[in-house]
């Protein structure tokens, strides 16, 4: 499987009125999720599948991703993406997948902590800031999950791959 990550756009501040989970993008989280939606769009084979987190910010990343790419895939909101979601589960919803390019939209550090299981079973220093996006291949999910990393790029880097400096 094709798995790509893509960490949610910036999101405005919370105000302290309201929960977490209902803050949205900002502008320029939405730029750069417009500009990750561009270079998604331009992968071969395509995305047939985006899964994402219910939380505001990660449905509004996967509806302007969606918007970008080809034939505009089925987006499901997963509660196995939510913050501080089990890996189990998530892979077991991954292996439940016909779907051979993927798109999960997530929340930090969750997502780092999935490619490093994914790819090396232990811990790694990764970082990705909102609106980072990785490419990773995937075998035997859920058995003993194996993956090579691809790629990680940061919004300033996905602007640059888009022509937008």
């Amino acid at each position: 499987m094709n798995l790509y990550l893509l960490r949610h756009g910036d999101a405005i501040p919370s105000k302290g009125t309201e929960p977490d989970s209902a803050r949205e993008l900002s502008d320029r989280g939405r730029g750069d999720v417009e500009g990750a939606g561009r270079l998604l769009s331009r992968l071969t084979p395509s995305i047939t599948r985006i899964l994402a987190s219910p939380l505001v910010r990660a449905g509004q990343t996967a509806e302007i991703v969606k918007g970008a790419l080809p034939g505009q895939p089925e987006v499901t909101l997963s509660p196995n993406l939510v913050p501080g979601f089990r890996r189990a589960n998530l892979l077991q919803e991954l292996s439940g997948l016909t779907d051979q390019c993927v798109l999960a939209i997530g929340h930090q550090p969750d997502l780092t902590g999935l490619i490093a299981h994914l790819i090396s079973g232990a811990s790694l220093n990764l970082e990705m800031e909102p609106g980072s996006l990785a490419a990773l291949t995937v075998t035997t999910i859920p058995e003993v999950p194996a993956g090579r990393l691809r790629w990680l790029l940061n919004p300033a880097l996905i602007r640059s791959l888009n022509g937008n400096h």
